[in-house]
Order: C-alpha cells, then structure tokens, then sequence
C-alpha cells in the first residue's frame, strides 16, 4: 500500500500545482501528516482510527479525510459531527492487522445500506485483488445498491457465514451506527449483527417450507 520512501515533498508540491489542487495525498505515519498540516496540502493518513484520544488529535490536523475504525465506526453520529469527511471500505469487516474473531461485528457495508451511510461518509473504497473485482464491486454499490446471493461474495471476511445479503433485514441496520460496538467490550450482550446474518441463512427457513 505504502512504498516505505520518505515524502519528497517538493515534488508533491509540483503535483498538486499541475493538478490543479485536485490531489490528496495518502500518508503512513504521524510525523508526514503534521508536516502536510503544516505545508496546509489535503492529506489523509491511511489507516483506521480506533480511539476517540486520537480521532481527537487528528481531527486538530485537518485532514481530508479520517478513515474510522472499529469503535469509532459504530459511533458515526458523534464522529461526522465534527466536520471531517469519513473514508470507509465497505466490503471488509477489519483493516487491523490483528485476526478478527467475530466477523460479523466488523465495519462491512451492504450496498442496499450505502444510501442511508452516507449521511456520514464521504467516500468509499473497495480491497479487490484485481481491476476487474473493484469494477463490478463499483456497480454494485454505486448503480444497482443490491445484491443477490451469498453476502460472502462481496464481502470476503464474511465468506464463513451462510447469510444471504438480500435475506437480511434492514430494519436494524441503523443500529450499527450508534451501537458503539458494546458487544466486543462485554458492556452490552447485542447481538444483533449476529442475528442478522444467522436470520438470513436460507436454511433456518428450510424447514418451514418444506
């Protein structure tokens, strides 16, 4: 993602004046985002952002964007509030690099919820191996904002879980806006991803039809 080099930025500078103040620059580590701060260039640091301590700090940056982490994702309301654009991946459940136990608590997106997301994000960007996975992932969520079938096959870290995304109920899905993510704390049993998921397994009904 990131090529390790140090910033040159007298050549980001050239850039961003041939492009006509249309670029944003992508940063790995907190000392090149305080010097674009300082240089007053549109920045944002590439990683999620998991504690309000330094969700805080950076926000004291002026970033163009924040990329919210897990909590903070399950707390949009509070974190949009205070004015930076969000940049979210909609199709994985973590961006850390520690393995998830429970994926089904993670930040993943439906395309049929992006509408009703984007009251509080900005932009998104998707984690495909190849062109052709970003393309069609595109059209999902941008043109048609459904999808039939496995939810799985669009976003991998639920590849595990027998959900259909088009079986889920979205009633609930509001809730992971503000739920602060308590299930992963122990502070309140939730639930509800979980039960989402489990209800939109296409054999929990088999019985019932058959």
């Amino acid at each position: 993602m990131y090529s390790g080099k140090n910033v040159d930025w007298d050549e980001y500078e050239k850039l961003y004046d041939q492009c006509d103040d249309a670029l944003v620059i992508a940063l790995n580590n907190v000392q090149d985002c305080i010097e674009a701060a300082k240089r007053d260039f549109p920045y944002y640091y590439g990683y999620p952002i998991s504690t309000y301590e330094e969700f805080n700090s950076l926000v004291e940056l002026d970033p163009f964007y924040i990329i919210p982490g897990a909590p903070l994702f399950f707390d949009l309301e509070y974190i949009a509030s205070k004015g930076v654009p969000l940049r979210a991946f909609p199709n994985v459940s973590t961006m850390s690099l520690f393995p998830k136990i429970n994926n089904y608590s993670g930040t993943w997106i439906r395309p049929e919820d992006i509408d009703f997301y984007s009251r509080y994000i900005e932009t998104c960007e998707f984690f495909t191996e190849t062109i052709e996975q970003e393309r069609a992932l595109f059209r999902i969520y941008k043109r048609d904002k459904e999808f039939i079938g496995p939810i799985g096959l669009i976003i991998p870290d639920l590849m595990d879980s027998p959900a259909h995304n088009d079986l889920i109920n979205p009633e609930y899905i509001a809730v992971r806006t503000y739920c602060k993510q308590r299930c992963e704390s122990g502070e309140k049993p939730c639930n509800i991803c979980e039960r989402l998921l489990y209800l939109a397994n296409p054999e929990v009904y088999k019985p019932f039809l058959d």
